[in-house]
């Protein structure tokens, strides 16, 4: 049986956006998408919330900070801000592909494509996420007043993430949870 397959990768962004990316292969059995299936069920990734187990997930969480410095008149300049993500996608790894008839790896091939073309759409979101997060502090050019600016800034960064998970969550309705092609 295969272990756990991870794949990590810290990248700097060009716009200042450090990403932590993680890919995990959680492994399956079984001879058909039946038992493909079935086996995702018992071993894939569970939401956090719900509890429920999906075939593939990908989750991500975005971090972010900021120095103000005191001009006069209490205002304020943002700067030195730093935006972080966490992604991390989990996808299943069938462990008896290299036994298999060239039929059957093609039918996988297929599942796991359409699995990872859908996942692949929640990353480019998240992925999106905290680039327009980094966007929102960098045009904080103007002075602002200092009182309450932590508490607004972090406001109008939680407002815009929120708009990136219900896309999230939009896209899973919209297909089924991958079942269906967007």
């Amino acid at each position: 049986m295969l272990g756990i397959g991870l794949i990590a990768l810290p990248v700097m962004a060009s716009d200042g956006v450090h990403l932590h990316e993680t890919l995990e292969h959680y492994p399956i059995d079984g001879d058909n998408a039946r038992q493909w299936h079935a086996a995702m069920q018992v071993h894939g990734p569970r939401d956090l919330v719900s509890g429920r187990a999906y075939s593939g997930f990908t989750r991500w969480y975005v971090t972010w900070s900021w120095d103000t410095y005191p001009l006069k008149d209490g205002e304020c300049q943002v700067g030195g801000y730093q935006v972080r993500i966490e992604l991390k996608m989990q996808l299943p790894e069938w462990t008896g592909r290299s036994e298999a008839s060239a039929g059957l790896r093609r039918e996988w091939d297929a599942l796991y494509g359409r699995l990872r073309d859908h996942e692949d759409l929640h990353r480019a979101n998240a992925l999106a996420a905290p680039h327009a997060l980094d966007g929102m502090l960098a045009d904080m050019d103007e002075p602002i007043p200092c009182a309450g600016s932590r508490k607004r800034i972090d406001r109008a960064a939680r407002d815009l993430l929120s708009r990136f998970h219900e896309a999230d969550r939009r896209l899973d309705r919209e297909t089924r949870h991958g079942r269906i092609a967007p």
